[in-house]
């Protein structure tokens, strides 16, 4: 009789503690993103934006059927966004080559298919917006203001708006 009401008192606390974490459960997802800021000059600053092999799995690049090579320039535009403050879009460009990248490799959020470059005016703030799926409209987001001296490098979280 003993071994059974014991039985019984383990099923309720494991069931309690079954219900507790399913009622905190949250399915939303949250994204590391890499991103570094270049010299000021003039006014003006560089930011970099990693992405990464993840992103390109979860939506990976069409490809050009003339030469089949990835179409990286569209996956880009289709998955990243960067406006100011006023909601004006912001050139925002991806390259492959990491010529002009200063995100060094310990500070990467994942392995890099390309960097997104944009030039920032020191002070203004900004949002950079990552899209996982094109024709989705759920997208995540990082507000910051562009910094004004040297800042290193950071691993901020994209979070749903």
């Amino acid at each position: 009789m003993g071994g059974k009401f014991i039985g019984l008192i383990v099923i309720v606390v494991l069931g309690a503690v079954g219900w507790l974490a399913l009622k905190n459960y949250s399915p939303k997802q949250d994204y590391n993103v890499s991103i570094a800021f270049g010299v000021a000059h003039q006014g003006n600053i560089e930011i970099n934006a990693l992405a990464t092999t993840w992103m390109t799995q979860i939506e990976p690049p069409r490809v050009d059927p003339s030469n089949l090579k990835p179409l990286w320039t569209q996956w880009g535009k289709d998955h990243f966004d960067l406006t100011d403050a006023t909601g004006a879009a912001v050139k925002l460009v991806l390259s492959t080559s990491t010529e002009r990248s200063f995100i060094p490799p310990a500070k990467l959020t994942g392995a890099p298919v390309g960097y997104l470059y944009a030039t920032l005016k020191q002070g203004a703030t900004y949002t950079l917006s990552y899209i996982p799926k094109a024709a989705e409209a759920k997208l995540y987001q990082h507000t910051f203001t562009a910094p004004t001296a040297d800042t290193p490098v950071a691993r901020v979280l994209f979070t749903e708006p």
